[in-house]
């Protein structure tokens, strides 16, 4: 079970429309290291789950998938980052997650994703638009971002806990 990229899941217009939704990020204080965050609910951005689904359903076609949480949008400026984390747990619906670049213009925030080998492998979401699925047991993390602002959306479809 690897990540699997998709270059151009979204175009350039569409990033800018879920970037719009993010204006309030830029106003929002910061914490620490951590990328601060708005949700995303359906009714938003229609076009945006139904996409999703469909890309969950054929990486995972195995998986019992319920629904898509909201998404979050991310903002990370200068030393934002995620730690080494899983997004799914035991008693968490969080079975498969998609991340999603939506600029470009910033230094840093590596995706990585620990390989089969105990290796990181740095992921190519670096274009707009650009973005990878992978189950949410997979231990995965941001690097810092050294210079700009990075925006990212994160998608889980969730679903009965594995058996």
């Amino acid at each position: 079970m690897v990540p699997e990229f998709d270059g151009g899941l979204l175009s350039a217009d569409e990033c800018a429309k879920l970037i719009r939704f993010a204006e309030p990020l830029r106003k929002a204080e910061l914490r620490d290291t951590d990328p601060v965050n708005v949700f995303l609910e359906r009714d938003s951005a229609p076009w945006l789950f139904d996409r999703l689904a469909v890309k969950f359903a054929n990486y995972a076609p195995t998986v019992e998938q319920s629904h898509i949480m909201p998404v979050r949008i991310l903002r990370y400026v200068p030393g934002d980052r995620i730690d080494w984390h899983t997004d799914y747990k035991p008693g968490s619906p969080r079975k498969l997650t998609a991340l999603v670049a939506l600029n470009t213009g910033y230094r840093g925030g590596e995706l990585q994703i620990m390989g089969g080998d105990g290796q990181p492998v740095e992921l190519p979401t670096r274009r707009a638009g650009d973005a990878v699925f992978f189950y949410g047991w997979m231990p995965h993390r941001v690097l810092p971002v050294t210079d700009g602002e990075r925006l990212a959306l994160a998608a889980w479809a969730t679903g009965p806990d594995y058996v």
